[in-house]
């Protein structure tokens, strides 16, 4: 009698699903990836759900040889909005050796609001450009010859010259010169 024995690893195919971040910000980009091993051929898709733009895979193919190999596929997603995003992986794997093997998974991704500054920094753009514009008038007033200045507060009861409740403070400029156009 005569025995052959053969040592390896024989390894059932098999995919899992993967993301490279678990939470984002609006706007930031994640990878989403399949790994699938020992596979001769596969069918594997994954889609998402949610506030997320480009997060799709769809590869149905098979190896050249039909030997098993490794295989690895990813997309990029983008978060579009606050809230959470659910990709889905579905389809099926063959081995050479094991057969087809349905697939399936899942993974969630928060997305959170954006935090960088953006919207203090405007308003603050705005609020400093307001007061340059208004220290610009001072100076332009103080600076020039012969002039009146007349104040009208608004805010106060019914707005002073009627002009309602702004709450800011107008300037007009009189001058006692003329100038012929």
């Amino acid at each position: 009698i005569v025995m052959f024995m053969f040592t390896g690893s024989v390894y059932a195919a098999s995919a899992s699903l993967s993301v490279s971040k678990e939470s984002v910000s609006v706007g930031e980009s994640f990878t989403v990836t399949v790994n699938a091993t020992s596979v001769a051929a596969w069918s594997i898709h994954v889609t998402a759900s949610g506030p997320v733009t480009g997060c799709s895979i769809n590869e149905a193919d098979g190896t050249a040889n039909t030997h098993d190999a490794n295989k690895s596929f990813s997309a990029t997603c983008t978060a579009t909005g606050e809230g959470t995003i659910e990709v889905t992986m579905s389809g099926d794997v063959t081995s050479e050796v094991d057969g087809t093997v349905d697939i399936s998974g899942s993974k969630t991704v928060t997305v959170t609001a954006n935090n960088n500054n953006n919207n203090n920094n405007n308003n603050n753009g705005n609020d400093n450009g307001n007061a340059n514009a208004t220290t610009e008038t001072n100076s332009e007033v103080k600076n020039q010859n012969n002039t009146a200045v007349v104040a009208a507060v608004a805010g106060t009861a019914g707005g002073a010259a009627g002009l309602g409740t702004i709450g800011t403070i107008f300037g007009v400029v009189v001058s006692k010169k003329r100038k012929k156009l």
